[in-house]
């Protein structure tokens, strides 16, 4: 489990990386691109792979519309927020 969980907004709306800091103190960053105008997510900038929804690698493609998350880093929020969510009530209900 991590301690420490940031979302850092690149210069433009369409990337941003999220970076960990596990109880362990080590580190980890996962990067976050999407198209300009909207469009599906995708992680590792150099070898994308399409994310899919709850942040996890597989699923639902998640999309990001920027009329609803103005940038990626709302979206991602919101998506961390609903994984975090349904883990804590799948623990809670076993």
């Amino acid at each position: 489990m991590y301690s420490e969980i940031r979302f850092v907004q690149h210069s433009t709306p369409h990337y941003c990386n999220i970076e960990y800091t596990y109880e362990d103190g080590s580190f980890h960053r996962r990067e976050f691109g999407a198209p300009a105008n909207g469009g599906y997510v995708y992680e590792n900038l150099n070898n994308p792979r399409q994310i899919c929804e709850g942040l996890a690698r597989t699923g639902w493609a998640l999309p990001w519309d920027p009329n609803e998350f103005p940038t990626l880093a709302d979206l991602l929020r919101h998506e961390h927020r609903r994984a975090v969510g349904a883990a804590r009530y799948r623990d809670a209900h076993r």
